[in-house]
């Protein structure tokens, strides 16, 4: 495997990933390396992502390539659900598993409601991440490797972290009709107005009385 190679632990940043949060962080650690280099473009309004170069270096680059696509725009979710039962990330997890770093509970198999859960580690797997995460030099060295270790809110870029990991909520119109206190309040005015002046409401399927108050069932006057 090619791609960001951390001597420490003897694997990839990808690997790194997982052991830190399973195959979502992977996902995540690959946008962000693809967004970095130029592959992917966000579209910041709407937390679209989209293909820029197809070029993939990494298994799991190329299982996010393929789930952004060439013409489909596709939020970091949807991604992420495309790619849980990709058998790139499943012959990743199965590596780190081999490797005694992993068990098979939680995080190797990626079908189902396993893809979100934690990993399972084993104690050589909880050792290295230690290592790995005590070693600022690692941590700093690299923006993808960040997120791998901490997560989306390790990006140092605010705005793209933002504009990937947190989109705007998508605009709702407001309602023009008129709210239930507006209507409460008329309705309150109408009643108090006929108590001095004469306007009744009469029954349903009635109209309003006239001057004299005395509404019927067309809502004649005296």
């Amino acid at each position: 495997m090619t791609g960001t190679h951390v001597t420490l632990l003897g694997s990839d940043l990808y690997e790194v990933a997982y052991l830190a949060g399973g195959s979502r962080r992977a996902v995540e650690a690959a946008v962000v390396t693809l967004i970095e280099d130029g592959r992917l473009r966000v579209t910041r309004a709407t937390a679209e992502l989209h293909v820029v170069d197809p070029c993939r270096r990494h298994p799991v680059e190329a299982a996010v390539l393929d789930a952004a696509g060439p013409r489909a725009r596709r939020s970091i979710d949807g991604i992420a659900w495309r790619v849980r039962t990709d058998a790139r990330l499943a012959a990743l997890a199965d590596g780190l598993q081999q490797a005694g770093l992993v068990t098979r509970r939680g995080g190797v198999h990626t079908t189902a409601d396993r893809f979100w859960t934690a990993v399972g580690l084993t104690r050589a797997g909880r050792s290295a991440l230690r290592r790995l995460r005590s070693d600022p030099s690692v941590v700093g060295g690299s923006k993808a490797l960040a997120v791998a270790l901490g997560g989306p809110g390790a990006w140092a870029d605010a705005e793209l972290r933002g504009a990937v990991f947190s989109p705007p909520r998508p605009y709702l119109p407001a309602d023009t009709g008129p709210s239930v206190r507006e209507v409460r309040r008329s309705h309150s005015a109408l009643y108090a107005h006929g108590a001095g002046a004469g306007w009744g409401v009469g029954p349903i399927g009635g109209g309003f009385g006239g001057d004299c108050g005395a509404g019927g069932g067309d809502g004649g006057g005296c």
